[in-house]
């Protein structure tokens, strides 16, 4: 099976170099075939300097795209384009992936027949400490989930 993994970036460069490295320490097991696709979406930092200098070390297959028009939307859209896998794995360039990630994502595939997508838990790094206004039920607005350990089915409502 082929797995492709589009990461979406805008002027973050150094959050992108934690995120592709975080992507190098993954397990991916020997019969996955995975991609990278790191889809720069018109950034004017020096995010095609920090891919090119990342790709030179970088164990998987990975392709920098350059997407003109701003917004995710628009950078997400040109990685479906690019992306050759079965499966398509969003993340963002402000995130440390777990080292099982992928193959946490193609077990759920193929033990579940009737998805159409699998998410997981989003915790967060904090790099000051956290206010003490923040409570868990204003989570969801900073794109934060933590529905536990065992698998659970979610539609629209649930988010």
């Amino acid at each position: 099976m082929k797995l492709s993994v589009v990461v979406c970036s805008f002027n973050r460069s150094e959050s992108l170099r934690r995120m592709l490295k975080s992507l190098q320490e993954m397990v991916i097991p020997d019969y996955l075939s995975c991609e990278v696709i790191v889809v720069d979406n018109n950034s004017d930092d020096d995010t095609r300097l920090v891919f090119e200098e990342v790709q030179k070390h970088f164990k998987l297959k990975i392709r920098y795209v350059f997407e003109n028009k701003k917004g995710l939307s628009h950078a997400r859209n040109r990685g479906v384009k690019e992306a050759g896998g079965e499966i398509i794995a969003f993340t963002d360039d402000d995130v440390i992936v777990d080292k099982h990630w992928i193959k946490n994502i193609d077990k759920a595939f193929k033990e579940y027949d009737d998805i159409a997508c699998v998410g997981g838990k989003i915790l967060p790094i904090w790099e000051i400490p956290k206010p003490k206004w923040l409570k868990p039920d204003l989570y969801g607005y900073l794109a934060l989930l933590d529905k536990g350990d065992t698998v659970a089915y979610m539609d629209a409502l649930d988010i």
